[in-house]
């Protein structure tokens, strides 16, 4: 059931409204309410949601091993005659 706000004073299932008093509209008239001008809908009210929140570190950068190449010359090939 959308909630409304009156605009006016007026009856609405049984109840007596005064302006500006916030109620619940069935579905099947929130249209007619509106087109009468007797009622405008009510703002959402939004209530921010909380998150679990955590401070994060940078990861430590990685270590890898090393190890030291010495380079040796190439071994030339022989090649043979077919």
């Amino acid at each position: 059931m959308p909630e409304m706000i009156s605009k006016i004073d007026h009856v609405y299932a049984g109840r007596q409204l005064t302006a500006g008093e916030r109620f619940h509209a069935d579905k099947e008239f929130v249209g007619a309410l509106l087109g009468l001008g007797r009622a405008e809908p009510a703002p959402i009210e939004r209530v921010p949601e909380q998150y679990d929140t955590r401070d994060v570190a940078a990861a430590a950068p990685a270590v890898y091993q090393t190890r030291d190449v010495t380079s040796s010359p190439r071994q030339k090939r022989k090649y043979a005659r077919r």
